[in-house]
């Protein structure tokens, strides 16, 4: 995929900025889009970046439940971050070395966020 993301774009706009914060200098391949979605090197060390949404959407469909676009009302979720951190590294996990190899990266890091505000989820903070 040659574009991120409206989500991806906004996701790797904050984690620069709290890289920057903690880091100082901190650059981002822009030609690393997709698988991972995004590299940045920091302080000479290239970090692959894959980013995981975690949407009320994709949370149901890991139970099993599809739901088409407008269906969704209200939903309640049991707090169990750690099924859901646990479901994303089982998913992506498999992919590492490819992503590895595909940018030369040092680090590669699995990034969790919420959709446009899901979940009540702020800014980047490391």
């Amino acid at each position: 995929r040659k574009n991120q993301t409206k989500d991806e774009v906004r996701v790797l706009a904050q984690l620069k900025d709290a890289l920057v914060a903690k880091f100082g200098n901190v650059e981002q391949d822009a030609l690393v889009t997709d698988k991972p979605d995004g590299l940045f090197i920091i302080d000479g060390c290239r970090v692959a970046c894959e980013l995981r949404s975690i949407s009320p959407q994709r949370i149901m469909a890991w139970h099993g439940i599809r739901m088409e676009d407008g269906d969704l009302l209200q939903v309640a979720f049991p707090i169990e971050p750690h099924m859901w951190v646990s479901h994303a590294v089982q998913m992506k996990a498999p992919k590492a070395q490819e992503y590895r190899q595909r940018t030369n990266a040092n680090e590669l890091w699995l990034i969790l966020h919420g959709t446009s505000g899901a979940m009540g989820w702020g800014s980047v903070r490391l």
